[in-house]
């Protein structure tokens, strides 16, 4: 009996000295997990880079108020707009016969001289000059010596949807890149009179019928909404990279060669701005060699929505142009003013 007990006494203790090593072996071994820390919590925000801009680039408040941007289309070889050229916002004081003008600089240079060739513009009415509109429209002439948007309808009509399609809008501290994604024919209607681009489903019909268009050699609209052209020939179209609501577009409106009843649009979709700030984890900013300086807590990153900030640039926008029929026609850079003289607001006038 006495060794009954004792050899139950052995195997017991055998038994709570295999548990006892095979806890401390799990715990060794991970047995017992750690929380997992959240990657988020490394997050860092990394400043943009200072911007460079173009050499001969400045801006002069001052001297030119309206000036809100200079812009490349750097391989357009061919085209002026390769080497660049400023933008300007109608000033929303400059009046005309019907009201005010959002049509300024039509025919007028920088300095408000009279000028055939006029200027790159957007109109105060419609868009601000921060960029930060679904779609922002930048009118200028068709000039056959290639200045302003001189040549671009040919540059867009064989243009390859590579690296290389890349359009620059440059503003103090401040570089922004597009790729372009289309060139196409356009009716002579006001695209944002007729088109509330804030509306998610207003900005993804108008190019879903871009697509629609490219595909179709008949497509025609019996509106003033979603108006491309391509029984006018002239297409392409990069249907893979349509833009999607909540996208930022630029449309370079010109008259298209040779006629002045239809617009040509080279549209291009923000896809880089160097006033975003970058987050990614701390580790992965040393390994690629930024500095300590541009590295910050994501806490420092206050106000991400100050545009004024971000840009240097004021917006300047009147939301009450929006519903002003004289407005809705924009005469100026949608058609060539020597054979545009229509009064009605409801056509483009910008070529």
């Amino acid at each position: 009996m006495e060794k009954t007990k004792k050899h139950f006494l052995r195997r017991a203790a055998l038994l709570l000295a295999m548990l006892t090593l095979a806890s401390a072996v799990m715990v060794g071994c991970g047995g017992k997990k750690e929380p997992e820390k959240d990657p988020k919590d490394d997050e860092v925000i990394v400043k943009p880079e200072p911007v460079v801009l173009p050499e001969g680039v400045s801006f002069d408040e001052k001297k030119y108020p309206d000036v809100f941007g200079f812009m490349q289309v750097p391989n357009a070889s061919q085209c002026a707009i390769s080497k660049g050229h400023y933008l300007a916002q109608s000033p929303k004081s400059a009046k005309s016969e019907t009201g005010y003008d959002d049509d300024y600089y039509l025919n007028r240079d920088l300095d408000g001289v009279t000028n055939k060739a006029g200027s790159l513009y957007i109109q105060a009415h419609y868009n601000k000059s921060d960029l930060s509109d679904p779609v922002t429209v930048i009118y200028g002439h068709n000039m056959a010596n290639r200045s302003m948007f001189g040549g671009l309808q040919s540059y867009a009509e064989t243009l390859k949807f590579n690296d290389n399609a890349i359009l620059y809008i440059y503003q103090p501290d401040r570089k922004v890149t597009y790729r372009i994604f289309a060139g196409i024919p356009y009716d002579t209607s006001h695209i944002l009179y007729y088109h509330d681009f804030t509306d998610e489903k207003v900005f993804n019909d108008f190019f879903q019928a871009l697509g629609k268009a490219a595909d179709d050699p008949k497509y025609k609209s019996d509106t003033n909404q979603n108006a491309f052209y391509s029984a006018e020939g002239c297409v392409n179209v990069d249907k893979a990279n349509l833009p999607t609501a909540g996208d930022k577009v630029v449309v370079l409106s010109v008259c298209k060669n040779g006629d002045d009843n239809h617009r040509y649009l080279i549209m291009a979709k923000m896809v880089e701005d160097s006033a975003e700030p970058i987050v990614m984890t701390k580790e992965e900013a040393e390994a690629a060699g930024v500095t300590a300086d541009r590295i910050l807590d994501k806490d420092a990153l206050t106000d991400k929505t100050d545009t004024s900030a971000k840009t240097g640039a004021s917006a300047k926008t009147d939301t009450s142009a929006k519903t002003d029929t004289s407005a809705k026609t924009d005469t100026s850079a949608k058609t060539d003013t020597s054979a545009k003289t229509d009064t009605s607001a409801k056509t483009d006038k910008k070529s």
